[in-house]
This record gives structure tokens, C-alpha cells and sequence, in this order.
């Protein structure tokens, strides 16, 4: 049988996702639904395809809140693939008291151009809302890591981190607002052993369900995986982006 792709298994489970938070009216007051979809083609002397997908369904509901998130990202050029990474994310938040929270999470990713084809991560921790309302939130979590890295080249490792992130979204006009969240990853066995992920954005509203969002991703990884040339991995993006809540 056939392998099915990262790419053929999770489109389908997302497409289901959306079709099922936007018909289900018995639960309409609790879900919320962000889906982002970049596309990018050329031709002519040269030929490159990229397409960038993301999405992020969440259900709050009493004390409780439910995340489940993917993203995939796929690039060419005359027909050589250049990048390609992807990973699928589920997170559990239980009210603690006032702006406090618990949170349990786990996440699988593939990135070989970094050089992993799979890491698996388990989160446990405690987030705290510094404030929220309906036009500006900004949140800070901090816990630990646990992950498990197939590598491209070498044997799996286990590692155990401290995790530290904020995450803080405003509105700067009437139609356009901003973003910005950040990761802080330092090893528990050796502190060198540090990772970073930034990720600034700004969406302008288009229509009343639909925006367009530019933002830029980094990924840092003080100590490279064997088979990776870089410590920094960017990405700029543009994408429409559908929101249901």
C-alpha cells in the first residue's frame, strides 16, 4: 500500500476540521477557526511553486479550552524541491484561578532540510493572561519540554527543555492589526543548547470573515542538527487568511 504524505493526510483532516466548526451551531459559541493558505508560481526563466498552509481550530467551553493546529509548507524550483516542513499540533488549557491556567500539550514536526524527519514534543506548564479583551490579549506560558528527534543523519535523541512564551496581539487601525509571539527553548542538560522562535505579522481586513496577513517566521537552533547548514531558518509569507469565531 502506498504511503500516504504529511501533505495528503493533513489537508483532508483540516478541510474536515473547518467544514465541522462551521455547521455545528451547538457549539458555534465556543469554536473558533483561523485557516491561512499561501500560494506562489512563476515561470518563464525560472520556475518555482510555493504554497504555505496553516490552521488553528480552538473550542473553549466552562474552565476548559481545546487547541489542535497544523502547518505545511512546500517549496520548488525548476522542479527541485528547495524546503519542505510540516507539523501538527494539540493543546489542552484548564482555568486555574483568575488569569491563571494549566496547560498540557503535544506536537510532531518534520523539517530534513533542517535536518530532522520527525520530532515529537510533550509540554506540561502554566500560562498566565496579562491582558485580554476584545481587541488586544498578550499572554505569557512557562513549563517544560520534552522531545524525541528522529535525525536525517545520526540516532535519536531525547532532550528536555525549559520553555518560555509570550504571545501579544493588538489592533493598530481600524482595519489592520498586529501580532507577535515568541519561544524561548533552553537545554536542561546544556543551556548552549538553546532555541529561539519569533514570529512577527500584520493582517488587514478585507471582508467581515476574510484578511490578508503578512509575517515572518524565525527559527533558531544555537546548536545544528547533523546534516544542517544553517542556525537560522526564516520565512516570509503572505496569505489570506478565513476566520470564523
Amino acid at each position: 500500500m502506498k504511503k500516504m504524505s504529511p501533505k495528503t493526510m493533513l489537508f483532508p483532516a483540516f478541510a474536515l476540521a473547518v467544514l465541522l466548526f462551521s455547521h455545528l451551531p451547538a457549539f458555534a459559541a465556543g469554536l473558533k477557526n483561523d485557516s491561512e493558505l499561501g500560494v506562489v508560481l512563476t515561470s518563464g526563466n525560472s520556475k518555482t511553486s510555493s504554497s504555505d498552509f496553516k490552521q488553528l481550530n480552538s473550542y473553549g467551553w466552562d474552565t476548559h479550552f481545546l487547541k489542535l493546529g497544523g502547518n505545511f509548507l512546500r517549496t520548488t524550483t525548476d522542479g527541485v524541491l528547495k524546503a519542505k516542513n510540516w507539523g501538527s499540533q494539540l493543546k489542552w488549557e484548564e482555568k486555574i484561578s483568575g488569569n491563571t491556567s494549566g496547560y498540557a500539550g503535544v506536537g510532531v514536526e518534520s523539517n530534513p532540510f533542517a535536518g530532522f524527519n520527525q520530532r515529537h514534543s510533550s509540554d506540561l506548564g502554566l500560562k498566565y493572561s496579562i491582558w485580554n479583551n476584545e481587541e488586544t490579549t498578550w499572554s505569557f506560558e512557562a513549563g517544560y519540554r520534552l522531545t524525541i528527534e528522529n535525525l536525517v543523519v545520526g540516532p535519536r535523541r531525547h532532550l528536555r527543555f525549559l520553555r518560555t512564551f509570550t504571545e501579544i496581539s493588538a489592533p493598530l487601525n481600524l482595519n489592520v492589526s498586529g501580532k507577535l509571539s515568541a519561544e524561548f527553548l533552553p537545554g536542561l542538560a546544556e543551556f548552549s543548547d538553546y532555541r529561539l522562535n519569533l514570529e512577527p505579522s500584520i493582517s488587514a481586513m478585507l471582508a467581515k470573515y476574510l484578511s490578508f496577513k503578512v509575517g515572518y517566521r524565525v527559527r533558531y537552533t544555537n546548536q545544528p542538527l547533523p546534516g544542517a547548514a544553517f542556525k537560522t531558518d526564516t520565512a516570509f509569507t503572505t496569505a489570506l487568511v478565513a476566520q470564523i469565531k
